[in-house]
């Protein structure tokens, strides 16, 4: 596996030479390690007896994060629950690596559109993560699909997006498969 470093040279690279002028992260496994999110539910599941009503809300927001996965629709009152008590759990103590978001800044300096992506919960996880963008999209919340899906690519396009200079960044299959969707480029990047 590739270093962070080696990681973000290549992406420059890519960004030289097709002239790219707006990035998407797929942010789960891109700005942090999925690993970190398994190690903090599983510590958090530990730590709770049976009949707390914390085990019990940790249950149920399990069973709606299955849901969510599965594109079950779910109510809004829900939706707030699995937000509030879901991210809380995952990204306690959790935090994204100082040299990414040095780069990140960066990027944006140079007046490249950094947009943040995921299926649900986009700001939530990046205020978890004392990150902040006004360029978040919320796949199921915003067209009612999950990643990959052809309906995404408008709410790229309302960010005034131009897909043959755009850069996706994903550590999954689905995230290339999103991009082609896009109709845009790939880069594999993984924490």
């Amino acid at each position: 596996m590739q270093t962070l470093l080696e990681q973000i040279n290549e992406v420059e690279k890519l960004i030289t030479r097709y002239h790219i002028k707006s990035i998407s992260f797929d942010i789960d496994g891109t700005l942090f390690p999925i690993r970190h999110l398994y190690r903090n539910w599983f510590a958090a599941l530990a730590k709770c007896p049976l009949k707390t009503m914390r085990f019990y809300k940790i249950s149920r927001t399990l069973e709606y994060y299955r849901k969510l996965n599965t594109a079950v629709d779910i109510s809004s009152r829900d939706l707030s629950f699995f937000k509030k008590y879901l991210i809380e759990i995952l990204f306690e103590n959790i935090s994204v690596e100082q040299k990414l978001v040095n780069w990140i800044a960066e990027l944006e300096q140079r007046n490249l559109k950094v947009i943040y992506l995921s299926d649900h919960a986009t700001t939530a996880k990046l205020q978890s993560l004392n990150l902040a963008s006004k360029n978040t999209i919320d796949c199921l919340f915003q067209t009612g699909h999950l990643k990959p899906h052809a309906s995404i690519i408008s709410l790229l396009v309302s960010q005034n997006i131009h897909m043959e200079h755009h850069l996706h960044l994903g550590d999954r299959s689905t995230d290339e498969e999103q991009a082609k969707l896009f109709g845009c480029r790939f880069k594999l990047f993984k924490m």
